[in-house]
């Protein structure tokens, strides 16, 4: 992880929307002013949010509670996809390296500007 990467959620997405937005918005109003296709996104939306909870307590064994809690931030909508940097991932325990090679963020920065990428 470089310096300016991020930590995302592993959040499900259906479509462009986060599930857990999707649940919210479909909340917000009284049931009969909320569309039909929204209605069935939301159907959607939980069962990916339980699948995402089932995989949680597949790895509850091998994951101390701390961390437990953390993960299931990052699966719940808790968290946006910009919301952590390298030293959120390091108090996660996760073992994150920010020293990128050279070369390697020549490469980063030249597809971000949509320049060739030239090596010599």
């Amino acid at each position: 992880m470089c310096e300016h990467a991020v930590l995302g959620p592993v959040d499900p997405q259906l479509g462009e929307y986060p599930a857990a937005s999707i649940l919210k918005a479909a909340h917000q109003k009284p049931i009969a002013e909320v569309d039909d296709k929204t209605l069935i996104l939301a159907d959607q939306a939980e069962k990916a949010i339980a699948k995402c909870a089932k995989g949680d307590e597949l790895l509850a064994d091998n994951i101390p509670p701390r961390r437990r809690r953390d993960c299931q931030a990052h699966d719940s909508g808790t968290w946006t996809h910009i919301s952590h940097h390298c030293e959120r991932a390091r108090d996660l325990e996760l073992r994150v390296n920010s020293d990128m090679p050279e070369n390697m963020m020549r490469l980063i920065n030249l597809s971000a500007t949509g320049a060739p990428a030239v090596f010599s």
